[in-house]
């Protein structure tokens, strides 16, 4: 099966400015600045968000996943 992207996020300027007063060059640099930590933030709340509603729709886990 050809591997597919679901649940795809982008972060614009016009959202960090939702959250703070910066200019739009402010923003561009936060968001770059911080690229990096957003990513892996994603990805770990992701694999949780995965999980909870996997169980929820009875999906069987690998061995020790009901541990």
């Amino acid at each position: 099966m050809k591997a597919e992207r679901f649940a795809c996020v982008a972060w614009t300027v016009e959202d960090v400015q939702t959250l703070f007063n910066v200019s739009d060059e402010k923003a561009v640099e936060f968001l770059m600045d911080n690229a990096g930590h957003i990513q892996d933030r994603l990805v770990e709340v992701g694999w949780q968000v995965l999980e909870t509603l996997g169980r929820a729709d009875g999906l069987p886990g690998p061995v020790g996943f009901d541990e």
